[in-house]
């Protein structure tokens, strides 16, 4: 029986007996494997009701949660799941990328932390500490982490490599992004991953001015800083034009407007 057919006869059976759990769960799982999603969910919360301790169908509401940006409601559904079998890794890992969602990188790092009782979740609880750290600006943690993820794989992923090479391109260290693609390469002679980052690095300016801009980028200014730029252009703006007439928007514009421009590498200032 394929997905469709089997999707069909289970919806059919439920209409028969909508209380059946096993035919609910199984209408349920047939409808996720084929992707209709939207029926899944529904089906999902009916399981729930009468099965709380149903593992997929709570990840999956959870997740269903996490894609609405609901993340209070998500955190919810993966407080009262189970930590058994690929939940032990699961839970975890969404309620850290949740407490992310909420900006409480304190929290994600105690949920990934709660990955320390086995190892062999160990290289995911590095990466993706990594990850939320970088995500955060606290660079010595992320480098860290990424670091002992790439030495527990010995060599690293292609997922590693590019979340760390990534990190030092950021950071103005090309040369240590070209050698970390580089031994990547060596030890995947078929692979081409990482030529064209190889290509993007060596082509980078160097210089002070552009080590000023790749250091305003790591500190992941962007909403505060384009804030801050349309109340200094209103208001440089505003004494220009009072002082000084209507030409006074092409001052306004060097003073403000193309250093942002320049600074995001964005065209047209």
């Amino acid at each position: 029986m394929d997905g469709a057919a089997a999707s069909k006869y289970f919806v059919q059976a439920l209409i028969d007996d909508p209380d059946n759990p096993d035919i609910l769960n199984s209408a349920f799982l047939a409808l996720h494997n084929q992707g209709r999603m939207s029926e899944a969910v529904v089906l999902a919360r009916r399981l729930i009701d009468i099965k709380p301790n149903a593992a997929v169908a709570g990840l999956t509401l959870a997740i269903d949660a996490i894609m609405r940006g609901q993340f209070d409601e998500a955190r919810e559904w993966l407080d009262n799941l189970p930590l058994e079998g690929y939940n032990s890794l699961l839970v975890p890992l969404l309620s850290a990328w949740v407490a992310v969602g909420r900006e409480r990188f304190a929290t994600a790092n105690t949920k990934i932390d709660s990955l320390e009782s086995n190892q062999a979740f160990f290289v995911f609880r590095d990466f993706h500490r990594g990850l939320i750290n970088d995500l955060a600006g606290v660079d010595e943690i992320a480098e860290r982490s990424y670091l002992a993820a790439y030495d527990i794989q010995s060599g690293g992923s292609y997922r590693t490599v590019t979340a760390l090479g990534g990190f030092y391109e950021r950071s103005g260290r090309p040369d240590e992004a070209i050698t970390l693609y580089e031994d990547y390469l060596e030890n995947n002679p078929d692979s081409v991953w990482f030529e064209a980052a190889m290509k993007r690095v060596a082509e980078q300016p160097s210089g002070l001015l552009p080590a000023i801009r790749r250091g305003w980028l790591r500190l992941k200014p962007l909403p505060q800083i384009c804030s801050w730029a349309l109340t200094m252009h209103c208001f440089v703006m505003s004494l220009l034009i009072f002082f000084g007439g209507s030409g006074a928007w092409r001052v306004g514009k060097e003073l403000v407007l193309r250093p942002l421009f320049w600074l995001f590498g964005l065209k047209g200032g």
